[in-house]
């Protein structure tokens, strides 16, 4: 008897433990998968970078004289970006800067030395030409814009002012053996001296392009 009641109480233990195996490998691991996933989350969004956007600036010399304003840059402030109604010399302008979302308040007004910045509207839809001189969305967006001293179809935001070039550099579509054949007068450095007179502007797959440019020689 002894040895039988052995043999049963062996065989419901064997039973009881392989139930209970059977029930951690069936439980489900649900609270787990989820902890790891939100992890994950949280790591992803603490490396996504800044979002940047553009803000419009209403810049005055309150000293009633205005020159490119170098060095205006600050914590806030991008670098600066001017646009087609830019005057150089005149006391109030429009300039653009690119900076980090939610880093300027409309309205805001920012004092630097003789200059007196006022931060007008926010204008992310400028952001791609701001970054490239060359971007445009329709024909409207792209004019004679010289990129210092070259010439060719750009839009109108720069982050340069070009004082004035003693010979004008490379032309879109033109080689220097094309321009040398042009049989015009020569300059400094022996480079050929002539005015564009004409230029016909395109935007083709989201970049300005010259598709022709019209020269016209310089008289000696």
């Amino acid at each position: 008897m002894k040895s039988q009641e052995g043999i049963s109480t062996a065989l419901v233990i064997l039973l009881i433990g392989s139930l209970l195996v059977a029930v951690v490998l069936l439980a489900p691991k649900h609270n787990n998968t989820l902890d790891v996933k939100r992890d994950t989350t949280a790591e992803d969004t603490s490396k996504k970078e800044p979002q940047e956007t553009v803000y419009k600036l209403k810049v005055v010399n309150v000293e009633g004289e205005s020159i490119w304003p170098f060095g205006l840059k600050s914590d806030r402030e991008g670098d600066l970006y001017k646009d087609g109604t830019y005057i150089h010399g005149g006391s109030e302008n429009i300039l653009y800067t690119i900076a980090e979302a939610n880093s300027m308040k409309i309205g805001d007004v920012i004092n630097k030395g003789s200059l007196k910045i006022n931060v007008v509207s926010e204008e992310p839809k400028l952001l791609p030409f701001l970054k490239d001189a060359k971007y445009c969305e329709t024909d409207a967006d792209c004019n004679t814009n010289g990129k210092y001293c070259d010439i060719g179809s750009y839009n109108q935001y720069a982050n340069f002012v070009t004082f004035g070039c003693t010979a004008l550099g490379n032309i879109e579509g033109y080689t220097k053996e094309d321009l040398n054949n042009l049989g015009c007068p020569t300059g400094l450095m022996g480079k050929p001296m002539f005015s564009v007179k004409s230029i016909a502007h395109k935007c083709v797959d989201d970049r300005c392009t010259a598709e022709s440019i019209n020269l016209e020689c310089d008289k000696p």
